[in-house]
């Protein structure tokens, strides 16, 4: 009995770990999209700018 139940507690830590992992995964995604449109966005504007400048 015991150690069926220890069987049950490392497949529902297991479980908890991969959705933290999962977790992980899609917030860093997020936060690299962020970055790279971030980044996108900040080379736009430098751009605009150097436009403008040479108009």
């Amino acid at each position: 009995m015991a150690i069926a139940a220890m069987v049950s507690m490392v497949a529902v830590s297991k479980e908890e770990e991969m959705k933290g992992a999962k977790m992980m995964d899609v917030v860093l995604k997020a936060t690299t999209m962020i970055g790279v449109l971030s980044m996108i966005a900040i080379l736009r504007d430098e751009e605009m700018n150097a436009i403008g400048v040479a108009n």
